[in-house]
């Protein structure tokens, strides 16, 4: 498996991960349903987005309502 920085071999690894609490085709942290995201940093939507691998669903927001207290939505998730 090529190790990236969000490596996974199951969701276990995953567990407080802010890309989202589910392991994507056991290669990454993602999500499947904004359920995965409800302890994400990163946002509480879990946004589709087009990535050189295909389409990866990962923890992101849309609006700043989506972000932990303190932080802002930006084009790259939530930052404080």
């Amino acid at each position: 498996m090529t190790s990236l920085s969000c490596g996974c071999s199951s969701s276990f690894d995953c567990k407080n991960h802010p890309s989202g609490s589910f392991c994507s085709d056991g290669q990454f942290c993602g999500c499947i349903t904004s359920n995965d995201c409800l302890t994400s940093s990163y946002g509480k939507k879990c946004v589709t987005f087009d990535d050189p691998k295909g389409m990866i669903k990962q923890c992101s927001c849309e609006t700043t309502a989506d972000c932990p207290g303190g932080s802002t939505c930006t084009p790259f998730g939530c930052a404080i």
